[in-house]
């Protein structure tokens, strides 16, 4: 009988130990399609499944599109539905993880507010479907990284110059009781 334990402890520990949970840099959840968009640490992408082709698993079938790109540290994945939960295997059949979309720490946003952004030229802007009271703009270029944040006078339309910003950009529209989130 301790035997049996003991190789079922053994065994439950080397699964736990061979299971890793990939960090995510930032989320933003599908409203249309497959434009939602997760975005990984690749170095710890690439240390948790040891440059291995093993294949992987998303479940529900279809949440995520491999289509996946890399800039810099950064990998990109594009979310099609959430929650979504994505298993990378290394060749050895150990597996990283990813999970989005089944909790998250901002308010609901109510199915009427929509952002659009648009680069116009050197210009930026961005429009809300519903007006929104003296919202916070943070800006996220494709690493992570917090480029830009402005408070923006009280309504549904801003344009500001972003010239000298990356391709990839992640916006944040903060207000009182919405936050919104797109990228470009």
């Amino acid at each position: 009988m301790r035997i049996v334990l003991l190789l079922g402890c053994v065994m439950l520990a080397s699964m736990v130990r061979a299971q890793g949970v990939l960090p995510i840099l930032y989320y933003i959840p599908p409203t249309s399609g497959c434009n939602g968009l997760v975005a990984i640490d690749l170095p710890t992408w690439n240390g948790c499944v040891g440059g291995g082709t093993g294949g992987y698993m998303i479940t529900p079938m279809g949440c995520a599109s491999f289509a996946w790109w890399a800039v810099a540290d950064t990998a990109f994945i594009p979310i099609c539905s959430d929650p979504c939960e994505i298993v990378i295997l290394d060749d050895f059949g150990n597996a990283c993880m990813c999970s989005v979309g089944f909790t998250t720490s901002v308010s609901e946003v109510p199915v009427q507010a929509r952002l659009g952004l648009f680069r116009t030229g050197g210009d930026l802007l961005i429009t809300s479907t519903i007006p929104l009271t003296s919202p916070l703009c943070r800006i996220y270029g494709s690493s992570g990284q917090l480029i830009f944040e402005r408070s923006l006078p009280t309504g549904s339309k801003w344009e500001f110059p972003i010239h000298s910003m990356s391709q990839l950009l992640i916006v944040t529209i903060i207000s009182h009781d919405q936050v919104l989130t797109g990228h470009i």
